[in-house]
C-alpha cells in the first residue's frame, strides 16, 4: 500500500486557509489577542507612570478579572440565546472603543 493511498492526496484534503470565512475569523482573532496582549502589558505601565502608585497598578491589573467575575454567568446565558456572531462582533467593538479612548483622552491632555 503506498503512502498517498492511506492519507490521501494533498489535493483532495480541503485546506483550511482557502475558507474565505476562516481566513477572516482567523485574520480578526489574531488581531484581537495581538492587542490583548498588548494592552496587559501597557496598561499596567500606564497606570504606573501616571500614578505612580504600586497599589493602584495592582488594581489595575486585579481590574482585568473583574468582567469575567461580575458578567461572567449573565454573559454566557445571553450568549447562548442569541447570534453568536452578533455577540462576538458586539463584544470586540466595545473592547475596540473602550481601548481607543485611553489615547483619545491623552491626546485631549484628560488623561488620569
Amino acid at each position: 500500500m503506498s503512502e498517498a493511498s492511506t492519507t490521501g492526496s494533498a489535493e483532495a484534503q480541503p485546506h483550511v486557509f482557502r475558507d474565505r470565512s476562516f481566513r477572516f475569523f482567523f485574520t480578526a482573532r489574531t488581531i484581537a489577542v495581538a492587542g490583548a496582549a498588548v494592552t496587559g502589558v501597557a496598561m499596567p505601565i500606564l497606570v504606573f507612570d501616571i500614578s505612580r502608585s504600586p497599589f493602584l497598578t495592582s488594581l489595575a491589573a486585579a481590574g482585568t478579572v473583574l468582567p469575567y467575575l461580575v458578567f461572567g454567568l449573565f454573559a454566557g446565558a445571553v450568549a447562548d440565546r442569541v447570534n453568536r456572531r452578533t455577540v462576538i462582533l458586539c463584544a470586540q467593538a466595545v473592547a475596540a472603543l473602550a481601548l481607543a479612548s485611553i489615547p483619545a483622552a491623552q491626546a485631549l491632555g484628560v488623561l488620569t
